[in-house]
């Protein structure tokens, strides 16, 4: 259509703003990342500890192809745990998550232009909003109530 262009810009722009909940979670992957990292050292350190007294302790020599072999080994294990350990994609699925999120409010007709709108309306039991259908203010309250022929105040 003739906003075709704009329309994936926008998708874009929305995919690309920071909420509340992936800001958390950014959080939550760093110090995730921070553990893994500290664990992936201490496994390298224990294996490559263990693995220099057995070769001591047996007269080897610690510059043999099998000891080497070995070191490298215990390498690509720590390395291992930590890419396992690290949860990049958990900021990526929130992101996901909440533009489906902006699409399903669309489908029922609520035009969303913030990610973190739906985190705010995923908790709302009562939504308040002006003869237009628009929330204008953050806090809104009851001023005058007309209910069964009487008026409250």
């Amino acid at each position: 259509g003739a906003g075709g262009a704009s329309d994936g810009a926008a998708g874009v722009a929305l995919l690309r703003e920071a909420t509340p909940l992936m800001g958390r979670l950014e959080g939550l992957a760093s110090s995730i990342g921070a553990v893994g990292l500290a664990a992936a050292l201490a496994v390298l350190a224990l294996n490559n500890g263990l693995h220099t007294v057995q070769v001591l302790a047996a007269g080897g020599s610690l510059w043999s192809s099998a000891s080497l072999q070995a070191y490298l080994s215990h390498f690509t294990t720590s390395l291992t745990l930590l890419v396992v350990a690290v949860p990049e994609g958990l900021p990526l699925a929130v992101s996901l998550a909440l533009a489906f999120s902006v699409q399903r409010m669309l489908a029922d007709s609520n035009l969303v232009r913030h990610l973190g709108s739906c985190e705010t309306m995923a908790a709302a039991t009562a939504v308040c909003s002006d003869k237009t259908g628009t929330l204008t203010e953050n806090n809104m309250a009851v001023v005058k109530l007309f209910m069964g022929g009487v008026t409250f105040n």
